[in-house]
């Protein structure tokens, strides 16, 4: 109770662009955490402190537990799904379409193509999903785009932690490169 009271009468600053950014209350540095301007890595310092320090190891940590919680609750997988086994299921379905219709065009780049694109569009509305609800979308997210089942493992890590999706994308993943490279052999 006591510590509750020392922190809703602190006054807070913290570092910003290497330049100290303040006074501000409570409030105000939990909504600058939920806003993500604040990270745990954030110098801090309030009134009362000897010292800066990291804003996760500080009196706030626990603004990141609510804003993690708030975002978790808020991300949807449906897109994180669909990411993992549409452009597969499409790729599968046009190549086996095209071996009857017309078995030349079978393997050509255009089936290929549409696996890609398929791909792009689904991240590309996945990453808008998350960054929508509150999820700072950084190098991680355009690095791993174009391994499917690393930035879903990772996209998992970060979200919630359910990894069916990024489980389920391994195995057409793999019977993918296999197909991929028997064409090349």
């Amino acid at each position: 109770m006591e510590n509750n009271q020392a922190l809703e009468s602190s006054i807070w600053w913290y570092i910003k662009d290497g330049k100290n950014a303040g006074p501000h209350n409570e409030s105000e540095i939990y909504e600058l955490v939920q806003k993500g301007k604040i990270v745990r890595e954030t110098p801090v310092w309030c009134t009362g402190m000897q010292n800066w320090c990291d804003a996760g190891t500080s009196q706030i940590q626990k603004a990141f537990e609510k804003a993690a919680s708030k975002k978790t609750s808020r991300v949807s997988n449906r897109y994180a799904w669909a990411l993992a086994i549409v452009p597969f299921a499409v790729y599968y379905f046009v190549e086996i379409l095209l071996k009857v219709i017309n078995p030349e065009l079978s393997g050509r780049s255009i089936v290929f193509l549409v696996y890609v694109l398929l791909n792009l569009v689904f991240w590309w509305i996945d990453s808008d999903k998350l960054r929508k609800s509150g999820f700072r979308i950084t190098g991680w997210m355009y690095s791993y785009m174009w391994i499917v089942p690393v930035y879903l493992f990772v996209r998992a890590h970060k979200t919630n932690g359910k990894y069916g999706y990024a489980i389920c994308s391994i195995i057409p993943s793999v019977l993918f490169l296999l197909v991929f490279l028997f064409r090349l052999i």
